[in-house]
């Protein structure tokens, strides 16, 4: 299902081995739809703990970064990036990625936008951070 969402996004003009990873094989102006595929296999592989296929979909979906428009698609794209970064123990930037995802998902009143908050200060203490996370605007709808 995803391959077929995938293969619809792809140039009409792309050769005929499909490496999905590859950008110049897709369509810009179907960025957002291929975007929402990617992110639906984001959660697929933080679910089966695919670390290795997460960070190479992270990886590709930075490459498309002046389509994304969705700040749900956003969000959890950014949250996959803060968990390969805290696993690399890239602390300052697992915060930034953790603190956009956070963003995104109050943009959009999502409930897991609570368990990003608490990602952000577990990020903010381990990076060494002065910035008082808890105290920002968005951070005061859960006080």
């Amino acid at each position: 299902m995803l391959t077929d969402l995938k293969m619809a996004c792809r140039n009409s003009d792309a050769p005929s081995l499909v490496d999905f990873n590859d950008v110049n094989q897709y369509d810009m102006s179907k960025g957002n739809m291929l975007l929402e595929a990617f992110s639906l296999e984001i959660q697929m592989c933080i679910e089966t703990r695919e670390q290795r296929r997460m960070k190479e979909i992270f990886q590709t979906t930075k490459k498309f970064s002046s389509v994304i428009e969705d700040p749900r698609v956003v969000g959890i794209i950014k949250e996959c990036g803060g968990k390969i970064y805290m696993t690399e123990k890239r602390w300052d930037a697992a915060l930034q990625e953790f603190f956009e995802s956070y963003k995104s998902l109050v943009d959009v009143g999502s409930g897991k936008a609570q368990t990003l908050l608490k990602y952000v200060v577990l990020a903010s203490l381990l990076s060494g951070s002065e910035v008082d996370y808890l105290g920002t605007r968005e951070a005061k709808i859960f006080a």
